[in-house]
């Protein structure tokens, strides 16, 4: 007999994703974040001091930007969740059932009600739609906006980038798109860059040595995390 029960201190999946990595591991994402900071920034509170917003311009079905949010505002794991595997053990009755919505309120309770500034960007309007349907379901709000990785410009804010860009091993992409996605993450003075790469070929595309290079395995896909720090 085979009973699949579902790890709990999951976060539920996105249906897709048009990054290179299935990221389907929020304690990936999660390193991934701590691995990079600084903390984010939250919009609209008074006296704000410290925190950058933070960017992934090709977000796909928005995986690391809910996830930036979730953790930003102190949303524990799961907390999204309809109903948990446990929940069909036979020992779980009415006071288990009772508890669970207990710990689950006070959770939201401790939750931080300020909007962390996250920005989520895509060149894929359908699989943008897609990661606004996700972040509903997580509970977070992200500021979306279709646009080419190609368009992005430092004329605003610092801000810290992280993606997981494309390099064809999993997704298409065209020949010169790294090389073109390099030169504009160059442009970009004062910024904080964490590309998850797991290929060469991106860390040769941004013609700059990373500032730190941390490995971080991605299942059977062996991969760093380059930051970079942009003069």
């Amino acid at each position: 007999l085979s009973v699949h029960i579902p790890c709990n201190h999951r976060r539920p999946l996105p249906p897709c994703s048009s990054s290179e990595f299935a990221l389907h591991q929020p304690e990936l994402i999660l390193r991934v974040l701590i691995e990079t900071g600084p903390p984010l920034k939250s919009e609209g509170r008074a006296g704000q001091s410290g925190g950058q917003s933070l960017i992934d311009p090709m977000c796909g079905s928005g995986t690391i930007a809910i996830e930036a949010a979730q953790w930003a505002q102190g949303l524990a794991p799961g907390l999204a969740r309809p109903t948990f595997g446990f929940q069909r053990w036979a020992s779980f009755d009415e006071d288990s059932e009772n508890q669970l919505r207990l710990m689950k309120g006070e959770l939201r309770g401790a939750a931080r009600g300020q909007r962390p500034s996250v920005i989520a960007r895509d060149v894929d309007g359908e699989v943008l739609d897609i990661a606004r349907g996700n972040a509903r379901k997580a509970g977070v709000r992200l500021s979306f906006k279709e646009q080419s990785v190609f368009d992005l410009q430092a004329d605003g804010p610092v801000m810290t980038l992280v993606s997981n860009p494309p390099y064809g091993k999993r997704l298409a992409a065209t020949p010169d798109f790294l090389d073109r996605m390099g030169a504009v993450f160059r442009k970009l003075h004062g910024w904080r860059i964490a590309l998850l790469a797991g290929s060469r070929a991106i860390e040769e595309a941004m013609k700059v040595k990373p500032a730190n290079r941390i490995p971080i395995p991605n299942g059977d896909l062996p991969c760093d995390l380059l930051i970079y720090e942009i003069d």
